[in-house]
């Protein structure tokens, strides 16, 4: 299996648990990859570690619900586990201003 692929299987381990708690050890266990092999390999297709596509999916999906909802920003907060405006914020401001795709 080719490099692209199993990062393919990762992306789509990701999206499958967004809402869990995701971890490299969690991700690489279900791929039957040592968690160095896929972080390395992640880093290599994507230009960004796990824990920063992660990061970004999160911020996105969360950037999407407040769009699309009438809930109070604590709410939607806690669906994306964002504790905080602030805590929003700041994963914002670290992501450049810029959400993944």
């Amino acid at each position: 299996m080719n490099n692209s692929t199993v990062v393919q299987r990762a992306v789509d381990y990701i999206e499958a648990h967004i809402d869990g708690d995701l971890s490299l050890d969690k991700i690489a266990d279900s791929l039957h990859y040592s968690k160095f092999y896929i972080a390395r390999i992640f880093i290599e297709e994507t230009k960004c570690t796990v824990y920063k596509y992660i990061q970004g999916r999160r911020l996105t999906l969360a950037a999407q619900k407040l769009a699309e909802t009438e809930q109070p920003y604590p709410k939607q907060s806690k669906i994306r586990m964002m504790s905080s405006l602030g805590r929003y914020r700041f994963m914002y401001y670290f992501a450049g201003g810029k959400f993944a795709a």
